[in-house]
C-alpha cells in the first residue's frame, strides 16, 4: 500500500521525506509535475501513477480551500495508495513560472526549500498541458537543454 506524503515548503507535514539520495537520482535531477486540485481525477490519478513510477513529485500551489485537513482528505480519496510523494510548495510555482497546469518540469538538481535570503533555481525545460508523461517527457529529450535527465525518467516509465 502507498502513502501520500505531503510536505509545504520542504516542512514534512505527514509520513516521511520523498527525497531520494540514490546517485540514479542525483543524476537525474528532479521530475516535477505541477497539478492543482481543480483538475479532474481522472486526469490527477494518471499524473500520480506516471509519477509514483518514474520517480517524480507532484506540486500543489497550496492547501485546498486553504485547509491541510481538505487538502489531505482529498489527496486520500483521488490518489488511494498511488502516489508516493505530493509537495505544496507556492515557491516553487514562482519561481519556475509556473501558470498553468498540469506542467511537466524536468531540473538538473533537486528543488531546495528557499531560506530567509535565497530561493534557488536550477536548470529546467518545462511543458505545459495534459498530454501524459511519455509525451511531455520525449519532447523535452528531443527539445530542451535536460535532454540527458529525461532520458533517464523515460527509460523508467517504459521499464
Amino acid at each position: 500500500m502507498g502513502r501520500i506524503i505531503l510536505f509545504f515548503l520542504g516542512v514534512i507535514l505527514q509520513s516521511v521525506s520523498f527525497a531520494t539520495t540514490s546517485n540514479e537520482h542525483a543524476k537525474s535531477g528532479q521530475l516535477l509535475v505541477f497539478v492543482s486540485f481543480s483538475m479532474s481525477k481522472i486526469s490527477l490519478q494518471q499524473w500520480a501513477t506516471q509519477c509514483q513510477k518514474v520517480g517524480g513529485t507532484l506540486v500543489l500551489r497550496g492547501f485546498k480551500n486553504n485547509s491541510l485537513k481538505e487538502t489531505l482528505s482529498a489527496a486520500n480519496v483521488i490518489f488511494k495508495d498511488r502516489v508516493e510523494g505530493m509537495i505544496v510548495d507556492p515557491t516553487a510555482f514562482e519561481r519556475y513560472a509556473i501558470k498553468t497546469v498540469p506542467a511537466v518540469l524536468v531540473t538538473d538538481q533537486n528543488l531546495v526549500p528557499c531560506n530567509e535570503t535565497n530561493c534557488p533555481i536550477s536548470r529546467f525545460d518545462v511543458i505545459y498541458g495534459d498530454i501524459g508523461l511519455k509525451y511531455a517527457l520525449e519532447k523535452i529529450k528531443n527539445d530542451g537543454e535536460l535532454d540527458k535527465n529525461a532520458q533517464i525518467y523515460l527509460e523508467r516509465l517504459n521499464a
